[in-house]
């Protein structure tokens, strides 16, 4: 049955332009995607903005809710949230966590489970779940998401320790699926790979964006990788970075997981970015693209320059490069990034 309700965020002052993104484009984005509504307040307002975000269903306004919560609120983080339905009310902590929480407080807790498996699949796990565990009462909910192809799960109830009892066992349950597809060859490939190169600039941290000569539109350097077996994702990136912007492995120091740099030991920091194209192409004949990035700080002296591939190259800052590139996928990436360069 489907229930509507509303929700109150106070959106901290500083991820305002993250949230919102040039001319409202990223919150246009999150409610087509969501099929909720956001009603954002004007500038000049206090230290927190509230924000109203309204739904015919609560899938949809916890859908919205987590979207923010990966846009704008750091995994240390918690913002005010009041939720309000016909049924009650519940004053919450929106808070990002690798566990997936992103809902905590009195009245509700909910999760939310991104994954690559099929619908049918992911009903099926639900069932067994349910099956296996008759005495919880929480809610559970799937959903058709973008963000990289996946699937959302969100897993919801009154209480705090049956939603996260059902939602660990469909953690189980998708992982050990997900594993099998990666080893498949029908699993997920990347069709294209890039470089996040940045710099500091006066305490703050610069992105590097190429303007792409076909469309025109803003992105990190990057291409399309040789599927013949002669190049691995990392050399493509590295290849298409030097091939748009001059900069070659040199010039550049790579990230690794874990704490410190390219010198300490560990694999690469490495984001996928995935949309939807308007139709299938040759080099893309599923319509969804998906593009392998990693991040890499630029050596100081190197200057990049725009090559015959792009119309220009520009540093900007973290609002500058959510205003250009005009994507929630990008959006996500950098700002996790920055919150992950900046504690080291």
């Amino acid at each position: 049955m489907r229930v509507a309700c509303s929700a109150e965020i106070a959106v901290p002052e500083r991820q305002r332009a993250v949230i919102i993104g040039r001319s409202g484009a990223t919150i246009q984005q999150l409610q087509t995607r969501t099929a909720a509504r956001v009603h954002v307040p004007g500038k000049g307002r206090p230290a927190h903005h509230t924000v109203r975000v309204e739904a015919e269903d609560i899938a949809d306004l916890l859908h919205l809710c987590w979207e923010l919560t990966t846009l704008g609120i750091g995994r240390d983080e918690l913002v005010e949230c009041t939720l309000a339905t016909s049924e009650g009310s519940a004053a919450l902590s929106l808070q990002q966590q690798s566990s997936g929480e992103f809902l905590a407080g009195s009245g509700l807790s909910a999760f939310c489970l991104a994954s690559r498996c099929s619908r049918d699949d992911l009903d099926i796990f639900v069932d067994n779940e349910r099956f296996a565990r008759p005495e919880l009462s929480a809610s559970c909910i799937v959903k058709q998401g973008e963000e990289h192809g996946k699937h959302l799960v969100f897993v919801y109830g009154p209480s705090h320790e049956e939603p996260r009892a059902l939602f660990q066992g469909l953690v189980e349950s998708t992982r050990a699926a997900e594993i099998r597809a990666v080893e498949s060859p029908a699993g997920m490939q990347s069709q294209a790979a890039g470089i996040v190169v940045f710099r500091r600039q006066n305490d703050e941290l610069e992105f590097l964006l190429v303007q792409a000569k076909h469309g025109g539109h803003w992105t990190p350097p990057k291409g399309h990788i040789h599927r013949d077996g002669s190049e691995s994702e990392l050399a493509a990136a590295l290849r298409e970075t030097s091939e748009e912007t001059g900069i070659s492995s040199t010039d550049l120091t790579l990230w690794r997981d874990g704490p410190g740099n390219a010198d300490s030991a560990g694999e690469f920091m490495v984001k996928y970015v995935s949309y939807v194209l308007p139709r299938p192409t040759k080099k893309v004949p599923t319509g969804v693209k998906t593009t392998t990035y990693f991040a890499a700080e630029l050596v100081k002296g190197a200057e990049p320059r725009a090559s015959d591939d792009a119309v220009s190259v520009r540093w900007t800052t973290l609002s500058g490069a959510i205003d250009l590139c005009q994507q929630v996928e990008m959006t996500r990436l950098l700002t996790e990034w920055v919150n992950v360069i900046t504690r080291r």
